[in-house]
């Protein structure tokens, strides 16, 4: 059978690949349908062809699948928040083990015996330290709420989310409410102009706190004054709220600078000993308690001792170098966003540790320019993995061991071939399980060098 672009067709899905993508698979020709698992019986428009695999959307269910139940969220699958909340925590670890499984025999079939059972995640509902909500408007007024699935410039109305805490629906109705009385208009994404753009929400697990950011187009301190004020009556868990003006036609809440209407610049979150001062532009693992896990398996996975130096490559804010900080003589972080940089300093020096320094600059640029001593490299790349030059040069430092923590294991694997090919070995593999609900695989990987 031949597929054309906007044929219709009945596809029975095997199975979920990364992306969280289902694959079925029509006279051998592999077909890719969103929003779907194992076990669906769907009908299709092939909206993509080429020549080895066509893609396409799911116009409807003939039949589905066993493993769905009931979601406990109103608006899914229309809001594009979570992928997999209408399955049983279990079944999501079974998919993402498989995933995981068909990655490693596609790019690196040796691995295979050593991936060891998935580190699940304690919470699997409110779990997220940090939301992003978009302004949508219907005959009710304003309101906050997530991007609809597969739209840029539609925005779910939503009264109870599952992502964050149930506090922070309240910020939102507050919010909504506040502006539909103040007659506040929204941002049109096509005639870019309106005033309310985002509100961003980030949440302490562990001390209970909330910084509230509103992201406008325009500056108007006495309205946002009103609305911080309100808010903090209204929500007294809330300490800290300010504003950023974005008035560019771009479609993002990461802003440079902001004011602050009420609060300090941070809020505290605490794993083990360390304590994290995180800004509005922070970079910090999304689930708090699940990161408090990845880091202990880090330092066990490391097997550190007190004379290691550790390199300790796109670090960010420096949370992981922090957190083993105290296991190792000292740790280098290195980081491109100079923010971050500055934060990590922050850190360091809120927690009184003189052992660990951070620079500022890209990772192959300040490998080549300094020959470091290293015992062990930690490397937490973005989800795109480490560009070639950075990657030849960390492997030309031979350094013992290297802890990978990736957040993509296509990506992953790619580089681990390479490091392979370098002489390194991989003697661990953990899958993690970072983000219910969603398709996404964080995992830790330790390699040692073989100078044979």
């Amino acid at each position: 059978m031949r597929l054309i672009k906007g044929e219709i067709c009945n596809l029975e899905i095997k199975k979920l690949v990364y992306q969280g993508w289902g694959l079925g698979n029509i006279n051998g020709f592999k077909v890719f349908v969103p929003d779907t698992i194992p076990g669906d019986i769907v009908n299709i428009r092939v909206v993509k062809k080429k020549r080895n695999y066509a893609v396409g959307k799911c116009l409807s269910f003939s039949v589905k699948s066993s493993r769905r139940s009931d979601s406990v969220c109103s608006v899914f699958p229309v809001c594009g928040g979570c992928q997999l909340i209408d399955l049983d925590y279990q079944v999501q670890v079974e998919l993402k083990n498989q995933i995981l499984c068909d990655c490693i025999k596609r790019f690196y079939p040796e691995l295979e015996s050593l991936a060891e059972p998935m580190l699940l995640s304690e919470e699997t509902l409110f779990y997220r330290n940090k939301m992003e909500y978009s302004f949508g408007k219907d005959d009710a007024g304003i309101y906050c709420g997530l991007k609809q699935r597969g739209f840029f410039d539609r925005v779910v109305r939503i009264n109870n989310c599952y992502l964050q805490s149930e506090e922070s629906d309240d910020i939102r109705a507050f919010t909504g409410e506040f502006f539909t009385g103040a007659g506040s208009s929204i941002w049109d994404y096509f005639q870019h102009q309106g005033l309310l753009r985002y509100l961003v929400v980030r949440h302490s697990k562990t001390r209970g706190q909330y910084l509230v950011n509103l992201v406008v187009s325009e500056d108007d301190l006495d309205l946002m004054m009103k609305f911080a004020a309100g808010l903090v009556e209204k929500v007294p868990e809330v300490k800290t709220v300010m504003y950023s003006v974005n008035a560019s036609v771009s479609d993002t809440a990461q802003v440079d600078s902001y004011r602050i209407l009420t609060g300090e610049p941070f809020i505290e979150e605490v794993l083990g000993n360390i304590k994290y001062m995180i800004s509005v532009q922070s970079f910090f693992q999304t689930n708090t308690k699940q990161a408090e896990k990845l880091y202990e398996k880090i330092v066990e996975t490391g097997d550190f001792s007190r004379d290691d130096t550790v390199l300790d490559l796109y670090c960010g804010t420096g949370a992981i170098g922090l957190y083993i900080s105290r296991n190792v003589k000292k740790v280098i972080g290195i980081e491109e966003n100079e923010q971050a940089v500055r934060d990590a300093e922050k850190n360091a020096e809120y927690n009184s540790i003189v052992n660990i320094e951070f620079i500022a600059g890209r990772v192959k640029n300040i490998l080549k320019f300094n020959n470091y001593k290293a015992d062990c490299i930690i490397i937490d790349p973005p989800r795109a993995g480490i560009v070639p030059k950075a990657l030849k040069r960390i492997l030309d430092l031979r350094v013992k061991k290297i802890i990978y923590v990736s957040c993509n294991p296509v990506t992953l694997l790619r580089d681990l071939n390479e490091m392979k090919a370098s002489g390194y070995k991989v003697e661990r593999f953990l899958p993690v399980d970072m983000f219910p609900n969603t398709f996404h695989i964080e995992s830790i990987v330790r390699l040692s060098f073989n100078s044979g």
